[in-house]
């Protein structure tokens, strides 16, 4: 959400600062919070500095409430040919439709059986 406001903000206002903001947020993105399958860790504590994991919470390690990262995800390619985030993009949106259940709702996360709603739409909001 950060990165696509930065990148909504180059748009109207042509601040190449606000472009480059929103690259660096993807970067990092990509570069440290992916993992290797395509999801995306949900907490980093800056004091510790390390990724912490609520595997107690519907949004503990990361779930389909991520899907909204598919959109300054794929905004990057358009702004700056940045195929990194393309390749993490479709790598991300494979991941999350393992998440779907039969009925074509996403399951808040891995592990789990039920649907938080709120994040069942970021899932779609990340596939549109």
């Amino acid at each position: 959400v950060i990165a696509k406001g930065f990148f909504d903000a180059f748009k109207l206002l042509g601040d190449r600062e606000l472009l480059e903001a929103g690259l660096r947020v993807c970067d990092w993105l990509v570069g440290v919070v992916q993992r290797g399958d395509g999801s995306f860790r949900a907490a980093y504590d800056y004091r510790r500095g390390m990724f912490v994991d609520f595997e107690d919470k519907w949004y503990g390690g990361g779930g389909c409430f991520h899907g909204k990262l598919a959109m300054p995800l794929s905004l990057t390619w358009r702004l700056s040919s940045n195929d990194r985030c393309t390749q993490s993009v479709k790598k991300f949106l494979a991941w999350s439709l393992g998440l779907r259940l039969p009925s074509g709702a996403f399951k808040a996360k891995e592990g789990v059986d039920y649907v938080f709603h709120h994040a069942h739409c970021y899932a779609l909001e990340g596939l549109l």
